[in-house]
């Protein structure tokens, strides 16, 4: 499921994975997906939420993660690939309503 978000990320052109908060040292404002998942037997749960983050430095960095933006997802074992595209079309249509996300600083 991860991997195929990754994928439908990478493949969107429209955004880019990072590896750190400081957006590979470019400072620019970074999104955030949080997750959370857990497994039983055949299903897995996810657990999304949303937000952003900026460096000033590699040291000093601020995020925000709006609340209302949690939702949760069962999936499938067998369709984990199709689960993993569905979260990248949620946070893409979470993208397009342009919340206010202030930072702390």
């Amino acid at each position: 499921m991860i991997a195929s978000l990754k994928e439908a990320i990478a493949a969107s052109g429209k955004y880019r994975l990072v590896s750190s908060l400081d957006d590979e040292g470019k400072l620019d404002l970074v999104h955030t997906i949080h997750m959370t998942c857990a497994e039983n037997n055949d299903v897995s749960s996810v657990a999304t939420q949303y937000g952003i983050a900026k460096c000033h430095s590699s040291k000093e960095c601020g995020s925000v993660i709006d609340g209302d933006s949690l939702n949760v997802s069962l999936c499938n074992a067998n369709l984990s690939a199709d689960c993993g595209r569905a979260l990248f079309k949620a946070f893409d249509y979470y993208i397009g309503l342009n919340r206010p996300l202030k930072l702390p600083f």
